[in-house]
């Protein structure tokens, strides 16, 4: 599912982890990660019907590149002495 989510394959992700929540017996404690990922893509175990993708924030598919945010932080040239 996770790969899935990178690709933006969201509904597909949706499926990926719903056998993987469905496989799992109820003491496995990795189940409720899976159950946190699907309720982020607005499909909670339980929930009657899944959120539409656009209800689900955008920027957790697309997270912001290292260097961008390296620059963001780095002194202005000239500021070190």
């Amino acid at each position: 599912g996770d790969v899935l989510v990178i690709q933006g394959k969201t509904d597909e992700a949706r499926v990926a982890y719903a056998a993987a929540y469905k496989a799992m017996g109820e003491k496995i404690d990795y189940r409720r990660l899976i159950d946190a990922k699907l309720t982020a893509l607005g499909a909670a175990p339980g929930a009657s019907a899944p959120m539409p993708v656009a209800a689900v924030a955008p920027a957790a598919a697309k997270a912001p590149a290292a260097s961008a945010s390296i620059a963001a932080t780095a002194p202005a040239s000239g500021a070190i002495k």
